[in-house]
């Protein structure tokens, strides 16, 4: 399990290296021929990896300083995301990687049922990659 999580935690940082310098604006920009945006994008992998990890555990969800809900599956971008919420999303890729990483630590159940196997850690990874590759063909058009 921590393999997975230690590439999830690369692949994070990397995203972040790579939007570090994009505005506010072109955060926010809606492409013609898309739906999202970049950092819909972002919330998106936060309440994804949360809803898929943290099923039929005990383990409490992280409580955000944003408005998660705007993020999860279905949702479209519907407000402008400003600069100090920006941040803490960009915050939440990493730290929540953390977390992951205390909750299966050796005295931890965390993760031990068939619902939160490897499987479901490929699928995450997987589900992170294309957004990945959504998000570098939204930067070709913003930046």
């Amino acid at each position: 399990m921590i393999q997975y999580l230690n590439i999830l935690e690369a692949d994070r940082l990397q995203l972040l290296r790579q939007t570090g310098q994009l505005t506010e604006d072109q955060y926010n920009e809606i492409p013609s021929g898309f739906n999202n945006n970049i950092i819909w994008n972002m919330g998106h992998l936060i309440a994804t990896s949360e809803n898929l990890l943290y099923k039929n555990t005990s383990f409490q969800r992280p409580i955000h300083e944003f408005d998660i809900i705007r993020f999860k599956r279905g949702a479209k971008p519907e407000a402008f995301v400003r600069e100090h919420e920006i941040l803490l999303i960009r915050e939440a890729l990493i730290t929540a990687v953390g977390v992951y990483k205390k909750c299966i630590g050796p005295d931890s159940s965390f993760w031990h049922s068939p619902e939160a196997s490897g499987v479901d850690i490929g699928f995450l990874l997987f589900h992170e990659k294309m957004h990945y590759q959504t998000i570098g063909r939204l930067m070709q058009y913003v930046g």
